[in-house]
């Protein structure tokens, strides 16, 4: 077991040559981020994946977002991830990405994401009440992925039934479980589904996908057959990546702290607030990379064309620049601007979806299973936190019926 003065070794070396793979980011999250603060200025330098400067300051975050001109969002990740196509519309900039967004952004309105409320609530619902009859389930497998496949595929007009396929690359991809092969591999599939599944949707439109097909024109003319497959991919990501893995934090954290957890029980109210806060401090997307097209200065450093650099939400969000106190969790922390969801015209398109499908989960799971224990044995973390913060596995034990 590492003693203290490991521990604080191990991230001095993290800080002096920075990897979000390395696993003693993922063991010393908070520590870390909190020493790339106390340092004066969160800037840190790395020689690994061709070279790239990380940046954590919340304003410097935020005018990297702001200033799209400067800065592509082609290569979201270091190392790249093994086949990933350019993405519709998170992997775009400028004139580009808001066209995009003009498109899809009523779909995602907050007034559209509320006529599937209902909905959701049944998934959720079912999902815990089978649940409770086994006296046992998974947050995160049982409850959050399914909960969250079933309505990105529902709404986006795909096969529902074949959500669980549709997981399993996005699953590798977005965890960084599979080697470069698989990834690559499964990412050659679930294009193969996706093609099958819009050429379907061109005979028989319907959901999300099936109203592009027949009513979007991206400067005046209808969306490409390549270019739905990109929105589609774009969407099962968002989608299935970061959500599933925050649901199961949030079970984590409140099966930890009663107090809090009683507190959510007693005052339904407050549940909106206190998932903001859980997100700003958790950061479900820990970081984001970018690409420099132009000669730029970003706090002192010099930058040039092709230069990459990491913007790291997650260390935005516990600026003590921006939140008072920002390593304690207050549940009736308000008003909270966090970056969990990104900033600027970046912002997650689906940030109505993932707090309304959260937000049911968290109705649901206090409401049905007030007194849920966490089987600590089966509780396993994302390994690899470069790109998602949460958890693979969380079973909880309950009062069967």
């Amino acid at each position: 077991m590492p003693t203290e003065q490991n521990t604080v070794e191990a991230i001095g070396s993290l800080l002096a040559n920075f990897d979000a793979h390395s696993p003693v980011f993922v063991e010393n999250r908070e520590d870390v981020i909190a020493a790339i603060h106390a340092s004066g200025c969160p800037v840190l330098h790395s020689d690994l994946y061709g070279g790239f400067t990380l940046f954590g300051r919340y304003q410097t975050v935020v005018d990297v977002h702001q200033h799209e001109e400067a800065y592509s969002t082609r290569y979201k990740s270091l190392p790249t991830t093994p086949g990933m196509p350019n993405l519709i519309p998170s992997a775009r900039s400028g004139d580009e990405h808001q066209e995009y967004r003009r498109l899809l952004n009523p779909h995602f309105s907050a007034k559209a994401i509320k006529a599937h409320a209902g909905r959701m609530r049944e998934v959720v619902d079912q999902l815990i009440d089978e649940g409770i009859e086994r006296g046992t389930f998974d947050m995160v497998m049982d409850v959050g992925q399914p909960l969250v496949g079933i309505m990105t595929m529902e709404m986006a007009g795909l096969t529902v039934d074949a959500w669980r396929e549709y997981v399993e690359p996005i699953h590798m991809a977005t965890f960084r479980t599979g080697t470069p092969e698989e990834i690559g591999k499964g990412w050659a599939n679930l294009t193969a589904w996706i093609r099958k599944d819009i050429a379907g949707l061109r005979d028989t439109p319907k959901g999300i996908l099936g109203d592009l097909i027949v009513n979007a024109r991206y400067n005046e003319r209808p969306l490409t057959d390549e270019e739905l497959e990109l929105i589609t991919i774009n969407l099962l990501i968002g989608g299935l990546g970061t959500s599933q893995g925050f649901i199961g934090t949030m079970a984590v954290y409140l099966a930890s702290h009663p107090d809090e957890r009683r507190l959510l029980i007693e005052e339904p109210a407050l549940r909106r607030v206190a998932i903001e806060e859980l997100l700003r401090f958790y950061s479900p997307q820990t970081m984001s990379a970018r690409t420099v097209l132009q000669d730029v200065e970003v706090e002192g450093v010099a930058m040039k064309p092709d230069d990459r650099l990491l913007i790291a939400y997650c260390a935005g969000n516990l600026d003590p620049t921006k939140f008072a106190d920002p390593m304690t969790i207050n549940l009736r922390r308000w008003p909270n601007k966090h970056m969990a969801f990104g900033i600027g015209p970046h912002t997650c398109i689906g940030r109505h979806f993932a707090l309304a499908m959260i937000s049911a989960c968290l109705d649901s799971l206090l409401e049905k299973a007030p007194d849920f224990q966490i089987v600590e044995s089966g509780v396993q973390r994302v390994e690899n936190i470069s790109s998602i913060t949460g958890y693979r596995n969380v079973p909880v034990s309950v009062d069967k019926r």
